[in-house]
């Protein structure tokens, strides 16, 4: 309902988490590293790579050390295992499934109406497939679900005109898995994050898992505003630091 009123019929759009993620510039503004994350433009049929997509799905990972995959992931896997009470996937053979986030998505009106209408159709199926957890007090359909419901539409080719762009080279880095590895999320000069062509990325996503991240958004940000112990302690702690800034 809120793309179908605030959304114009040229118009594009993100949805986001909010209390993790930061901007360090417009995410609808390009050129970006990947020439994969580019939406359509009003008119324009998606004929080849090189035009526009629909919607943009961005990965979780991928990257020079972190090849983490859905077969890989038992997070990920038990919630799509659990959510559709089954393998849709065959995740066991197929093992080079790329993790997308659903955390971060971007589309056109067309896209994001589209997306968001599958996306509630299959809560609603899930709700009636797994009506034996909800019974007795299990939701399965909720909290990490969405991710399993964002996986499973885009691989199985259920999202018309949707594109996959590595983690890091569009709009969106998604940087929660670096610590995970021990790899070093790299900051240019001046503190902004950047990706392996040493290019700022719009969207920083999982931001909360980097101290070096934080507190750059508190220097940057709220110098003045929060005591820097208390802002790096509660955002660890889960606690709400949005802000929107003129």
């Amino acid at each position: 309902d809120w793309v179908d009123y605030l959304v114009p019929e040229k118009g594009k759009v993100l949805i986001s988490d909010v209390r993790d993620v930061f901007f360090q510039a417009d995410p609808f503004l390009g050129p970006f590293s990947s020439s994969d994350a580019v939406l359509s433009s009003p008119g324009q049929a998606i004929k080849n790579q090189s035009v526009g997509a629909e919607l943009l799905v961005f990965e979780e990972t991928r990257g020079d050390r972190n090849q983490v995959n859905l077969h890989s992931s038992k997070l990920n896997r038990r919630w799509i295992l659990e959510a559709y009470s089954g393998d849709p996937l065959g995740l066991q053979s197929r093992r080079g499934l790329w993790l997308l986030c659903s955390g971060t998505t971007m589309g056109t009106r067309k896209g994001m109406l589209e997306y968001t209408l599958r996306l509630n159709a299959e809560i609603g199926l899930c709700r009636k497939r797994r009506a034996d957890l909800l019974s007795k007090g299990k939701d399965v359909c909720i909290g990490g679900a969405d991710q399993a419901f964002h996986n499973v539409l885009f691989h199985r080719n259920q999202l018309p005109g949707a594109r996959s762009v590595q983690n890091g080279m569009g709009q969106v880095y998604t940087v929660g898995i670096f610590g995970k590895f021990g790899m070093k999320l790299e900051q240019d000069t001046d503190g902004f994050v950047v990706n392996s062509e040493y290019k700022r990325v719009p969207v920083v996503h999982q931001a909360d898992t980097s101290f070096e991240v934080n507190s750059f958004v508190h220097r940057r940000f709220l110098n003045g505003e929060i005591p820097i112990r208390i802002f790096l302690g509660q955002m660890k702690g889960g606690t709400r630091f949005s802000r929107t800034r003129g």
